[in-house]
């Protein structure tokens, strides 16, 4: 992965769920999809960064067994703006 730290050997760069489609569970479905296939290739250690604002998706991160790392941070520029 990009910025991979030490503790974590792949990346989920990014989850993204329309507006029309969020509460609807397809979020954590893809998440275990991709964790699952992870897991069978022997990662024991996956992580995903997201936008600090972002409360919605930290805390569906959270109730999914994620830590949030406040250590770890990182500037992100998207279409010219940085987060």
């Amino acid at each position: 992965a990009r910025d991979a730290p030490p503790y974590a050997a792949f990346e989920i760069y990014a989850l993204n769920i329309l507006q029309a489609h969020t509460r609807q569970g397809l979020g954590r479905e893809m998440f275990d999809i991709v964790a699952d296939i992870l897991r069978q290739k022997g990662c024991s250690a996956t992580y995903l960064w997201v936008l600090a604002d972002n409360v919605k998706a930290i805390n569906a991160y959270r109730r999914w067994g994620g830590l949030l790392r406040q250590d770890v941070t990182k500037q992100l520029d998207i279409s010219g703006k940085m987060y």
